[in-house]
């Protein structure tokens, strides 16, 4: 078996993370500190809109009521 190694480039890095895509096999790695999961495309982008739809509604929810001290909203 010859496969070729990944060859992987970083989609996005920030403080709480980094997507990475891998060139050779099309398989998307997200790395959040000590753990790594690896997606097809596909559900990386479903996981990607339901996390979007879920931040999208706690911002909305934060917005019309005070925010408590220990709930800090991060805007990107």
């Amino acid at each position: 078996m010859n496969k070729k190694p990944c060859a992987h480039e970083y989609l996005a890095a920030t403080e709480f993370g980094q997507v990475v895509i891998c060139k050779e096999c099309g398989r998307v790695s997200l790395h959040l500190q000590d753990m790594s999961l690896q997606f097809s495309v596909e559900s990386f982008i479903g996981v990607a809109n339901t996390l979007n739809e879920a931040a999208g509604k706690i911002m909305a929810t934060a917005q019309r009521k005070p925010t408590p001290p220990s709930l800090k909203i991060v805007k990107h």
